[in-house]
């Protein structure tokens, strides 16, 4: 019934025609490729922002940074695997790309010179144990802590690490995740973390400061609906609130959970398109949603639809973030581009 009622309004949403918000195309970075050419080596599967440049990473192996204004490429990167995950720690001045071939690779972030490489083996030493790395790694928004996650036994094994290191590959700390976290990130202080692990199905929150778990969505700890559904993301807006994407049934789209983690209470839930990737604007209140209809939608903390761009992409967005000040929006496209709107008023 819930989802019924979320999906009459999603429609009912779509029909009003008074957006508070355009996106308005801004730059098109990079070369798109045919959609009969496309395959997921050409994807770009991961954007990052670092002040005014964005980094967009994927595909065949590749790390690109580009200043969106002049649409030029700054530096260019070329790996032996494709790309499992890209985090910025801009204070450091370092961008970290994990391999889906288990290898860690740092660069400088003004010109993309390489700065060490580490493989699992390393990570391993650091952690005293054997270590295998998973498809995430985040760096805190202020910068000084790096999540480094384990693979684990199986998807669903309890108790595999998720590494906190410092920007130099210290080990500062431990967070127990379980088994394959496919996403992760910080709260903007940097003391909170959340993964997703989409094979269990559970949403973990961990305090970094106090090594423990504090919060926790799926299995026993049901705080918003997945019997139907699957969660597949979470990124935090503030330090009291959480957002969470669940994929149900295709028909119904993805269901987005405003959680209150402190209060363990839904305070909102509103249903958007399709959903593939995720990104919160935790300043001005605004969730952006891209979809694999090539869709990408801005929605209030209400679920408001505030701007609505059909076929922003050639294909599948893959990735979306907003920019530091809110006024852009990037994606990274199954077309193998990387994308730019601006958010004007109407």
């Amino acid at each position: 019934m819930k989802l019924l009622l979320l999906a009459i309004a999603l429609f009912l949403s779509c029909c009003d025609n008074a957006l508070a918000l355009d996106l308005v195309p801004d730059a098109v970075l990079g070369t798109p490729v045919p959609e009969r050419q496309s395959h997921p080596r050409t994807y770009v599967n991961s954007v990052e922002w670092a002040g005014s440049k964005l980094v967009c990473a994927g595909g065949a192996g590749f790390v690109r940074c580009y200043d969106p204004e002049t649409r030029e490429r700054l530096w260019f990167v070329s790996l032996a695997s494709s790309v499992g995950s890209l985090a910025i720690d801009e204070a450091a001045g370092k961008v970290f790309v994990l391999e889906e071939g288990h290898r860690l690779n740092v660069y400088r972030l003004a010109d993309g010179k390489p700065i060490a490489k580490y493989t699992d083996k390393d990570i391993g030493k650091r952690a005293g144990k054997a270590y295998v790395m998973s498809t995430a790694i985040a760096c805190s928004p202020r910068g000084g802590r790096l999540l480094i996650t384990d693979f684990g036994k199986d998807f669903n094994q309890p108790g595999s690490l998720g590494l906190l290191f410092n920007v130099d590959l210290r080990l500062t700390g431990r967070a127990t995740v379980e088994g394959f976290v496919n996403k992760a990130s910080f709260d903007s202080t940097g003391r909170y973390l959340v993964t997703v692990n989409s094979h269990s199905n559970n949403v973990r929150i961990w305090d970094c400061q106090a090594n423990r778990e504090i919060f926790k969505i799926g299995e026993d700890r049901d705080v918003i609906e997945t019997d139907t559904e699957h969660l597949s993301d979470a990124r935090f807006d503030g330090d009291r609130t959480l957002v969470v994407a669940t994929n149900g049934a295709w028909l119904l789209g993805s269901t987005i959970s405003i959680v209150d983690i402190h209060d363990d209470v839904e305070k909102a839930s509103f249903m958007s398109q399709i959903h593939v990737a995720l990104d919160v604007d935790f300043v001005h209140g605004h969730i952006a949603v891209g979809g694999s209809e090539n869709d990408l939608a801005i929605h209030d903390m209400s679920g408001k639809l505030l701007a609505l761009k059909k076929n922003g992409a050639l294909q599948r967005i893959e990735a979306v973030r907003f920019s530091p000040d809110g006024k852009r929006i990037a994606i990274g496209s199954a077309d193998g581009t990387a994308r730019t709107f601006l958010l004007k008023a109407e």
